[in-house]
Parts: C-alpha cells; structure tokens; sequence
C-alpha cells in the first residue's frame, strides 16, 4: 500500500489539490499581481457569527457573544457578478460581440470549473449541450473571443490540446480567484515576474516616461 492510502480525507485532499496547483501551466492573460494585491474592506460582525464565539477566555475581559467586532477582510480585486467582472470595459466587450459568440460565451460560463483558468471548448461538446453551430460559425466566435483578449488558444492547432483554451480571470472566474493565484503563486513564483512584464503597472509607466 502507498503512503496516500494511510493518509486521512483531508490530507489526501490537500495532496491531490497541491499536485492540482503544481500542474497549472502559466496564463498568459492573466495580470497576476492585480490578482493577489490586497484590497482590504472594514467589515463588523457579533461575536457569536465568527469563530471567536468558541473562545471562553473572552468571557473573562467583558467580551460576550452580542459584542461587535470589527476587522478587514481581504476581498477579490476584481468584482464579479457570478462569473463576469462588471466594469465599462468588460460591457464594452461583450455588448460588440456577434450573436453566435454570444451564445458561445454564454456556454463556456456554464461549462467552467470552479478554481481553474482553462477550460475545453469543442465543437462536438458544444453541440452536445444543445448549441448548434456551423463549423464557419464555431470558428468565427472562437478568432472573435480571442480578439476580444476574453480566451487564448493554450496550444497549437492540430494538436493534442488545440482545443484547450485559457480564459482571461480579469473577466471571467468562477470561486476565489484570488486564493487560486495565491496558491498558484506558491509554485510558481516565476509566473508573476513574467506577469509584471506584460502588464507593467501605472507607476511603473510613469516612471519609465519621466527619464
């Protein structure tokens, strides 16, 4: 027997997500320092809705379960409605769309896994699920997202993984974002220097301009 079958539920659980992590291969759309900036927001809370409410040495400083606690919690940087980041930018985006590209996008925010930055986009999946378009059709909407900087084709055409594609989580994202590319950057340090490259920040311009 492995050392995995001796694991417990949440160790095993740990072990796969970590393996998970380390196999994440770099987007090339993704801003990863705006993704992890901290962006703090004051937020209170009674004692008795937090995990403090366990803690009985409170009671001895005055501290019961009606008291009002307040604290910063780390928030997403980007504000998703569900799935989409609702900015100008991103209406702009999409209200220029075709009508076909619409519809495809509208099945990849179906068909998008939680905590993942890739996704399959198929013609015979498509199709499966009930949306039927042309070969000419499929194909305009996929160069038209692309353009759009909304997915990026993750391999070459013809081969293997031709039809995996990277969705920009600037846009589109489904559960954390923030603690994925957190836990992403922990592997893969080298992801983010080469992120600052390709998305240089505002200071960072500003300072190149004034020499």
């Amino acid at each position: 027997m492995s050392n995995f079958d001796f694991m417990s539920k949440s160790e095993q659980y740990k072990k796969l997500e970590t393996e998970k992590i380390k196999a994440v291969k770099e987007n090339p759309l993704c801003d990863y320092k705006a993704q992890i900036e901290d962006k703090r927001r004051p937020r209170t809370k009674i004692l008795r809705e937090t995990s403090l409410a366990a803690n009985l040495k409170l009671n001895f400083v005055g501290i019961d379960d009606d008291t009002e606690i307040s604290y910063r919690d780390d928030i997403g940087n980007f504000d998703h409605s569900k799935l989409l980041e609702i900015n100008a930018e991103t209406k702009h985006k999409i209200f220029g769309l075709a009508a076909s590209t619409h519809s495809l996008l509208i099945w990849i925010l179906f068909n998008i896994d939680y905590r993942n930055d890739t996704i399959r986009i198929e013609r015979n999946l498509v199709r499966k699920s009930g949306l039927k378009l042309a070969i000419g059709t499929f194909a305009k909407s996929i160069s038209e997202l692309e353009n759009s900087g909304i997915i990026l084709r993750a391999g070459k055409k013809r081969m293997e993984d031709s039809w995996i594609f990277f969705i920009n989580p600037q846009v589109i994202w489904k559960g954390d974002a923030k603690k994925f590319y957190k836990d992403v950057l922990k592997q893969h340090p080298e992801y983010l220097t080469n992120s600052i490259k390709r998305f240089p920040s505002v200071e960072g311009s500003r300072k190149r301009k004034t020499k």
